[in-house]
């Protein structure tokens, strides 16, 4: 309520702020008009001025006139008395225009000052008249905006009443929303309780995998070890008959000489059949060990197709939760840049998101910096080329959103449940590190020689 009296105040105060306007331009109008008026009489004295000054001018010629006929008397009294006469009648015509010209001047100024009375009084009427016109004008907009003002109070007590039920259906919706809020929690702790239990058998299978792998071992040792004590006895046994090899030949020694011919034939045969048997033995040994290599190999495969099954799992688990980018992605794209790009990580941030004052906003799904440069994620859970191909408006306008980065140059990065050679090969076209399910949760999928592009918008 405070809240639409300081409007409905802040409305009236302008309302007269613009009542006060109107009538200060009716007001500069009358007096635009008064000086119009001022400007006029200016000129009409002016005009009155030049004739006056005309009228000097006719003044100052007659009395040369005058005394150059005055002149002329005086120096023709010397002459005859037809020069006299003559001279008398001049002195008359002298007065008579003397006294014309005074009559001329005396009518002229009686004019003048009728015609400057007539004027003053036209335009006297004329200002009364514009008075009355601003009067009227003046109560007529006094009598406008007192309507104005009075259906601007009507309109607020219809806004305010308008308000009020817009905050009775809020507190209503308020009262679903805590009810929806509640429903959400439940289903919440329902989903955990749920994904507890999968865990938990997840847990026992793995625990059950282990023994499994365990027992597989002690097998594996168990007959490496019988096979270890085999060949420690069959060592013994040839170990026992070269001592008695040794005790024959130290008895055969003294009839060497006799049968030397003999005993050479001997160990010659001998020697073939040591030969032969350790032949098969080496061969034995060969056959065992590749068995045993190719067990291991095999055991090894189905471990990391199962572990790779199991990260694929989390993953699709992760993206029906829609957390998919914090369970997977986040926490493997430091290792990823640290360990597969030589970088340093600075700083990390999960879903950054930024509101420009124009009304844009923006939001990445992982921002990881290093010392060089700005690693921009964008994950799909079924990534399409055209989501690849969009990602690359994204990061043009990053540092309109980040202009604290404007410095550093920027390495996309995008990132899929999956991958197929096709879609990697675009991606690596235009420049972008992939990343996907793999042995440890998410793996590069790039060729070897892959260099990322690096952007950097001025």
């Amino acid at each position: 309520m405070p809240i639409l009296v300081e409007r409905r105040v802040s409305r009236l105060e302008i309302a007269l702020e613009q009542l006060i306007v109107s009538m200060n331009k009716g007001a500069e109008e009358t007096m635009r008009q008064i000086t119009a008026l001022t400007k006029d009489i200016d000129t009409l004295y002016e005009t009155v001025a030049l004739h006056s000054k005309n009228i000097d001018r006719l003044s100052e010629t007659t009395e040369n006139t005058s005394k150059a006929l005055e002149r002329f008397i005086e120096e023709s009294r010397t002459s005859s008395e037809e020069s006299r006469a003559s001279s008398k009648e001049l002195k008359l015509q002298m007065k008579e225009l003397r006294e014309r010209q005074q009559s001329f001047e005396e009518e002229q100024q009686g004019r003048e000052e009728e015609r400057e009375k007539k004027r003053l009084e036209e335009e006297q009427k004329r200002l009364e008249e514009q008075q009355k016109r601003d009067e009227e004008y003046k109560k007529r907009e006094e009598e406008r905006e007192k309507k104005r003002l009075e259906d601007e109070q009507k309109r607020l007590e219809d806004e305010q009443k308008r308000l009020e039920e817009q905050q009775k259906r809020l507190e209503e919706q308020q009262k679903r929303l805590e009810e929806q809020q509640k429903r959400d929690e439940e289903y919440k702790k329902r989903e955990e309780e749920r994904e507890k239990k999968r865990l938990e058998e997840e847990q026992k299978r793995l625990e059950e995998q282990q023994k499994r792998d365990e027992e597989y071992k002690k097998r594996e040792e168990e007959r490496e070890k019988k096979r270890l004590e085999e060949e420690q006895k069959r060592l013994e046994e040839q170990q026992k008959r070269d001592e008695e090899y040794k005790k024959r030949e130290e008895e055969r020694e003294k009839k060497r000489l006799e049968e030397e011919q003999k005993r050479k034939e001997r160990e010659e045969e001998w020697e073939k059949k040591r030969l032969e048997v350790q032949q098969r033995y080496a061969e034995e040994k060969k056959k065992k060990d590749e068995e045993y290599a190719l067990a291991k190999k095999q055991a090894d495969e189905e471990w990391a197709k199962e572990k790779r099954a199991f990260n694929m799992e989390m993953g699709r688990i992760s993206e029906k939760q829609g957390k998919f980018v914090e369970d997977i992605v986040y926490p493997s794209m430091p290792r990823i840049i640290r360990e597969d790009f030589n970088e340093n990580v600075i700083f990390e941030a999960l879903r950054p998101k930024k509101k420009l004052p124009d009304g844009r906003n923006k939001e990445y799904d992982v921002l990881v910096e290093t010392d060089n440069y700005i690693y921009l994620n964008s994950t799909k859970s079924d990534i399409t080329a055209r989501d690849v191909k969009r990602f690359i408006k994204d990061i043009a306008v990053f540092y309109d959103f980040f202009p604290h980065y404007q410095g550093k140059p920027i390495i996309g990065v995008v990132s899929s449940l999956y991958f197929d050679k096709a879609l990697i090969t675009y991606a690596e076209r235009l420049g972008f590190i992939v990343l996907a399910v793999g042995d440890t949760i998410m793996d590069v999928k790039n060729s070897k020689d892959f260099k990322p592009r690096i952007w950097k918008f001025i």
